[in-house]
């Protein structure tokens, strides 16, 4: 599928049959920015699903609880009131790691060490690259509660999906790019194709 590669200092450019494209840093792929592009490392940021409705919805249960506490210290209730402000600070705690898990993304595919981290807000998670056997992008069946949607996913050596990277509506991105985007990072990690 690629007919010539060769690295340039924005980034990785490559030829995929007869059209050009260039997966270099601050560029796009719909909707994920490629943060980092070189011969050893790419990093993407995929953005999350916290908007402004969803983040006003999760700091209900966090100023409930501050308010509670507030007003149980105020007014030297602690004592009567202690269960209730303990369940309001456990909402509260839930809300805000449902709000963490609702950020955007940070891969980092790191060829050098063969190590891909995962950072969604203040948490990260590492895999071994050596236990993963390939990258995949493959398509999502239509139906009639959602359109096509195109998939980047890692898998291992049975082809069972261990990851997934990113989603892509089909009718809203070139499918070239995001094999151009794939075929880069099986570069630079030594993964193999689809499964």
């Amino acid at each position: 599928m690629t007919s010539s590669t060769y690295v340039v200092p924005e980034g990785i450019t490559r030829e995929v049959g007869s059209e050009h494209f260039a997966v270099r840093a601050g560029e796009k792929v719909g909707p994920v920015q490629i943060a980092y592009a070189g011969p050893q490392r790419i990093d993407l940021r995929v953005p999350g699903e916290l908007g402004i409705g969803r983040v006003l919805v999760g700091l209900v249960p966090i100023v409930w609880c501050a308010a509670a506490w507030t007003l149980c210290l105020r007014e030297h209730l602690l004592g009567e009131r202690l269960r209730g402000c303990v369940a309001l600070s456990l909402m509260a705690g839930v809300s805000a790691m449902l709000m963490i898990s609702s950020l955007g993304v940070a891969w980092r595919f790191d060829g050098k060490r063969r190590w891909i981290s995962r950072r969604v807000g203040l948490l990260a998670r590492g895999c071994n690259a050596r236990r993963l056997a390939g990258l995949r992008v493959e398509s999502t069946r239509a139906s009639a509660v959602a359109d096509v949607q195109l998939r980047m996913v890692l898998v291992d050596a049975t082809g069972v999906e261990q990851f997934e990277i990113a989603t892509w509506s089909r009718r809203e991105i070139d499918r070239a790019q995001v094999d151009a985007l794939a075929n880069s990072i099986r570069e630079v990690m030594g993964l193999g194709g689809a499964a």
